[in-house]
């Protein structure tokens, strides 16, 4: 395969699994914590962090600096093969999260997942084997049948969507959990006044799994480039 230079932007330890990852393919790869499109001069291509993207687009600075280089950008959040991995990664990493910050066993606990796509499918799976009751919503409903028999809530949905209404009738010793970035899916000021407790738990691979992340992305570059 022919020798490429990949340009690594990002400071966690995805990143420095990635580029392990790729140099063992045989790439030339250069690594920077910061930005600066100063980077892409002798480029082939550029691997951002999930930051590069907003709603969706690229950002405008660094779009135009791949256009000014002719340095095409690797969009690993459009792969599903990613996606699907990303999920199941993040999902095993939850688990963590959830026994760590809970003073309850999973085995015979009562779940709400809000969100069933894939990040919330592969929970619910998971969950399900370790013989959690889970209850799932891909839309929210006007009302939960039984709310205060939910031990944890864990949310999925990248906007804030759970307001004062839902949490209301949530018991006290309910922990929430939210593994979006911020603002998160909450309403924390009403998380605040009804005195829960929220566990944030955003970029869960990169915490509990980089060199599986970090190999997952360095996958879809080899991909790219050939």
């Amino acid at each position: 395969m022919q020798k490429f230079t990949i340009c690594v932007i990002g400071d966690d330890a995805r990143q420095a699994y990635l580029a392990e990852y790729l140099e063992k393919e045989g790439m030339l790869v250069h690594t920077h914590a910061d930005w600066n499109p100063a980077y892409l001069e002798n480029c082939d291509l550029l691997i951002g962090p999930v930051g590069f993207y907003k709603n969706g687009e690229l950002l405008p600075d660094v779009h135009k600096a791949c256009e000014q280089y002719h340095v095409p950008i690797l969009n690993y959040m459009s792969s599903r093969e990613f996606l699907i991995a990303n999920a199941q990664i993040t999902a095993e990493g939850l688990l963590a999260y959830l026994i760590l910050n809970t003073p309850f066993a999973l085995n015979g606990a009562n779940a709400l997942i809000l969100g069933f796509g894939r990040c919330g499918s592969a929970i619910a799976n998971r969950l399900h084997v370790l013989g959690c009751r889970v209850d799932a919503y891909d839309l929210l409903p006007d009302r939960f049948e039984k709310p205060e028999s939910y031990d944890l809530v864990i949310n999925t949905i990248p906007a804030v969507v759970i307001t004062e209404d839902i949490l209301k009738p949530l018991r006290k010793d309910c922990v929430l959990f939210d593994i979006v970035t911020t603002p998160g899916g909450y309403d924390e000021e009403a998380v605040a006044r009804l005195g829960l407790k929220l566990i944030r738990c955003a970029a869960i691979p990169g915490s509990t799994a980089p060199k599986a992340a970090g190999y997952a992305i360095g996958a879809q570059a080899i991909g790219y480039l050939n």
